[in-house]
Parts: structure tokens; sequence; C-alpha cells
């Protein structure tokens, strides 16, 4: 088990380095959070996604967008510190 962790952190970092992925600046998680924030606020919004059955769209990118996150951010930073 652990030795498949390293073979899997190992492959994360060099496709890391492979495809040259950087965190975000901050002021684009800033813009992107107040628009998510902003149509989340909105009733009217909710209900155009139900009703197109987008909802589920919306599910899987925002798990994607979890493990991207959940992913990203380790293997930045063990790169950063080796």
């Amino acid at each position: 088990m652990i030795y498949n962790l390293q073979v899997t952190r190992e492959v994360l970092k060099q496709v890391y380095v492979a495809e040259r992925l950087r965190i975000p600046h901050w002021t684009t998680f800033v813009s992107e959070y107040a628009l998510l924030w902003s149509r989340v606020r909105n009733p009217a919004f909710l209900r155009e996604l139900v009703r197109s059955g987008e909802w589920m769209k919306v599910g899987v990118y925002a798990v994607e967008g979890y493990g991207i996150f959940k992913v990203g951010l380790p293997v930045f930073l063990i790169r950063a510190g080796g």
C-alpha cells in the first residue's frame, strides 16, 4: 500500500512538472468564488439548474474541482520542498 502511494506521488509530481501547473493568483480565486456565490444565492439560477438537469454536471464539476485542489496543492508543496 505504501509503495503504491509513493508511486502515485511520483507520477503526480511528474505530471505537475510536465504540464507546468501553477497555483492560480489569489485574485482569480476571489473573482471566481464571488461569481459562484452570486449565482448560488440567486433562486432563479438554482431553479434553472434543476429544471434543465444541469445540476448533475455542476455536481461532477464540484467533485473534480475538489479533487484537483486536494491533489494539486500537496503535489505543489512536495515539488516546492524537494
